[in-house]
């Protein structure tokens, strides 16, 4: 029994010196920050602090691209899965606040393909930067799901019950104020993105983008349906006259880029 619990203590000491001294505040932030330093995503942490067996707290975090913040969290706490290290290995779990919801997720710091997945649930769309910057403004009910790795990330998205305003997408004027829903999932590279699906809808209205980015010139369009029971408040529908192709149907070329490229 003495035995036992001399080996215990040993193992405790022996794990509370890596924390304490071999994996310094410093050392642990650059990994976190290099976790997605890829397909032009950078990651900044401010506030950093170690707590007791291998937990950790951060003021905020913020995702970047290029120069546009994205994401951000606040208030995160985490823990580092030190045992992985036999395996070569460095995951974490963290959970945070953001946009007014919760966000959860987990990291990998060690190894060739350092990687990223985080979940997002009960946010407000107008607390998180992504939405702004893209040209979309108002309120709505927010989750989501990002993974990063190595050059490419996914994204995907649902927002419910929205209240938007009138804004710009990709150098086109879009009635957003028409649209209650709206579902997205589609894949970053470093020069390019595919959007797989980006679907909004509204009463008597539906609209979704197809197509893909690279470069300045995308290969994309809006394409938006009316049906009858769609009521025209807003004079959409002369403006739509131009882009017609058939009864119901329009499509709006995409002229410019999309913001995260």
């Amino acid at each position: 029994m003495k035995l036992f619990l001399s080996i215990a203590a040993g193992l405790l000491l022996f794990a509370l010196g890596i924390w304490s001294i071999a994996l310094p505040e410093e050392a642990l932030v650059e990994k976190l920050e290099r976790s997605v330093n890829g397909g032009g995503f950078t990651l900044e942490i401010s506030g950093f602090r170690k707590g007791l067996l291998y937990t950790f707290q951060c003021r905020s975090v913020v995702l970047r691209r290029g120069e546009t913040p994205v994401f951000s969290m606040e208030n995160l706490r985490g823990a580092v899965h030190i045992l992985s290290l036999f395996r070569l290995k460095l995951p974490i779990s963290f959970e945070a606040e953001s946009g007014g919801g919760k966000a959860t997720g987990r990291a990998e710091l060690l190894g060739a393909r350092r990687q990223v997945h985080l979940a997002l649930e009960g946010a407000d769309m107008a607390a998180v930067p992504f939405f702004a910057v893209a040209g979309l403004k108002g309120r709505g009910a927010l989750s989501g799901k990002l993974s990063l790795e190595a050059e490419r990330g996914e994204l995907t998205f649902s927002l419910q019950k929205a209240r938007m305003e009138k804004g710009s997408f990709m150098g086109v004027s879009v009635p957003f104020e028409v649209f209650h829903t709206v579902r997205c999932a589609l894949v970053l590279a470093r020069n390019s993105l595919t959007v797989h699906s980006l679907v909004m809808e509204g009463k008597g209205i539906y609209a979704r983008v197809k197509g893909s980015f690279a470069g300045a010139a995308p290969d994309a369009v809006l394409e938006i349906m009316p049906d009858a029971s769609f009521e025209d408040s807003g004079g959409l529908l002369p403006f739509l006259t131009m882009y017609k192709v058939s009864p119901g149907y329009y499509v709006i070329p995409l002229r410019s880029g999309f913001f995260l490229q």
